[in-house]
């Protein structure tokens, strides 16, 4: 076997065999190593045995062993250390916190069909409504100039056609002959609530119902929209205990249908 031939099969043995050596088993063999060395540097310089080269590549490898394994353990105590010449320590891989989901879109507002059609008989529209047994007909003409104000007890209703709808909220309805020259917001901010918001009719916002131009104003846990078709005055109203109220109102609008040459006939023309 040359040199060459047993560097590579030590260094195949090197890298299949073992890792790690115990420390008493370096130690020896350091030790077996120096006094072997000393042991021939004794020796009559006269008395040369010559050795042969595969012992001395044996003694190297053995030595070249043995310091790594030292190395090795030295290393493996001390992890705390940086290592010099080897492969860099990787850097902490970076832990990002996960963005917080958007938060999801409010659903639009759904709502009970409202699949039964109520005609009033009294006050000449149509309606969409839930029945749930809680429709009330109106019983006489609506004149708002003499008759009192409804209130949020139900006291006064007699003109309207009512609708409890089960979901914490009535919906009502009724109509009057507009009386001749009379000024429409004028005469709705005089007699018509709800005054109490304090805003005219005027500077009220814009509202459509069944194609005619009309106005509509929201007060604390009521609604309120006016609409003027065929020389009439309608008036639909909202009381409510609901966050939503406006688009429960809407869906009510959404269903109505203005017929003034179906309202009852007054027996007389309305005060002014």
């Amino acid at each position: 076997m040359n040199d060459n031939d047993f560097g590579l099969a030590a260094r195949a043995w090197l890298d299949d065999g073992p890792t790690r050596m115990s420390d008493r088993a370096v130690l020896s063999a350091l030790e077996q190593i120096h006094t072997t060395r000393q042991r021939r540097a004794l020796r009559p310089t006269w008395r040369s045995t010559p050795v042969s080269i595969f012992a001395r590549v044996a003694v190297a490898a053995v030595l070249v062993i043995a310091v790594g394994l030292v190395a090795g353990n030295i290393v493996r105590r001390q992890p705390d250390l940086p290592s010099v010449g080897g492969s860099p320590t990787p850097s902490p891989t970076a832990v990002s916190t996960p963005s917080p989901s958007p938060s999801a879109s409010p659903a639009a507002h759904v709502f009970p069909a409202l699949s039964s059609t109520f005609v009033s008989p009294t006050n000449g529209f149509t309606f969409g409504y839930i029945d749930r047994g809680g429709l009330k007909t109106a019983k006489e003409l609506w004149d708002p100039v003499t008759q009192p104000r409804p209130d949020n007890t139900g006291a006064h209703d007699e003109p309207f056609d009512v609708v409890e709808t089960g979901y914490s909220a009535v919906f009502k309805g009724a109509s009057t002959v507009i009386p001749d020259g009379v000024s429409i917001d004028a005469w709705v901010d005089e007699y018509l609530w709800p005054r109490a918001c304090g805003i005219p009719r005027s500077e009220q916002a814009d509202i459509t119902i069944d194609g005619h131009s009309g106005k509509i104003v929201e007060c604390a846990n009521h609604i309120e929209g006016t609409v003027v078709a065929g020389g009439r005055l309608y008036l639909f109203q909202l009381l409510h205990r609901r966050s939503d109220a406006r688009a429960f109102f809407d869906a009510f609008v959404a269903t109505i249908k203005l017929t003034p040459e179906d309202a009852a006939a007054p027996t007389s023309t309305p005060s002014s």
